[in-house]
Order: C-alpha cells, then sequence, then structure tokens
C-alpha cells in the first residue's frame, strides 16, 4: 500500500491544509495551523502502524506524480527464457525427430502462441541448444536445418 504524503500548506496564519492519500483512502485537514501540526503527526503515525509499506513524501506538491525509488530495469521485451521454455517443449516431445527449418520452427512457435518469438531470439535460443548439444543442426541450401536424435 502506497502512501503519498503532501506537504503542510499554510493558507493563512490561522488556517492550515494538508493531504495524506493511501491507495484506498485519502485524509485532508484543513483547519487551525496550532492544530494541524499535532493531526499531521496523529495521522502519520496511525497510518505507520497499519500501513505494510514504508511511507513515501511526495515533494513535488499535493498534486505531483508520485516518484519511484526503485531503480529502472536495464533490460526490455520478451525475455529468452520464454522462448527456450518453448524450445525445450518441442525437444520433449520429439518434434525434433525429423528436420526442421528455422522458417517451420517460427511458425510452430507462433501457432503456440509463445509471445515475443522472432527470427532473431529465436536464432539465439536455437544456437545456445545446438552448443549443448540437445539439437544438432546443418546448413542446407542456405538455411539451417535442426534435428535431434
Amino acid at each position: 500500500m502506497g502512501i503519498r504524503v503532501g506537504e503542510v500548506r499554510e493558507l493563512t496564519s490561522d488556517i492550515a491544509k494538508f493531504r495524506v492519500r493511501t491507495a484506498s483512502y485519502e485524509v485532508e485537514f484543513e483547519g487551525p495551523a496550532e492544530a494541524a501540526s499535532s493531526r499531521y503527526d496523529a495521522m502519520i503515525s496511525q497510518l505507520h502502524s497499519t500501513s505494510l509499506a514504508p511511507l513515501s513524501v511526495n515533494t513535488e506538491g499535493i498534486e505531483g506524480d508520485h516518484v519511484s525509488d526503485r531503480p529502472k530495469s536495464k533490460r526490455g521485451g520478451i525475455r529468452s527464457s520464454v522462448i527456450a521454455k518453448a524450445l525445450d517443449s518441442l525437444i520433449q516431445e520429439e518434434r525434433f525427430k525429423t528436420k526442421r527449418t528455422e522458417v517451420s520452427l517460427l511458425q510452430e512457435l507462433r501457432n503456440r502462441r509463445v509471445p515475443g518469438v522472432n527470427n532473431e531470439n529465436l536464432k539465439v535460443a536455437l544456437n545456445r541448444r545446438v552448443r549443448a548439444g540437445k539439437v544438432q543442426s546443418i546448413k542446407d541450401n542456405g538455411s539451417w536445418v535442426f534435428w535431434s536424435e
């Protein structure tokens, strides 16, 4: 449960206003400035005691977007493990007992609706299977052919 804490803003010398948001509710206080500090502290301590996630302070004001402290992932797109698992299942189903071209393998994986499969990442996964000895390959008439024994 992420909690966004707005900054305490003083509207006049006598009135203060603040807002605290969580995923499920939002609490706003507007009242006497002398009561604002104690109300704010009480609300935050109550949220600390009931919240599982640590509080994060919104430094951009009440209406700004929350800035995440997590580092961004350096990789994007589909992970090769998805395609590798699909190829391993083809090997276990003995689909490589007959010689298969890259085009036929690509079509088979697309028919199985493997997400993100394309010619490049299929080549990488097939080359790993060849190096591991799970599949054998040979170049035949300008295209690669794969099979297992």
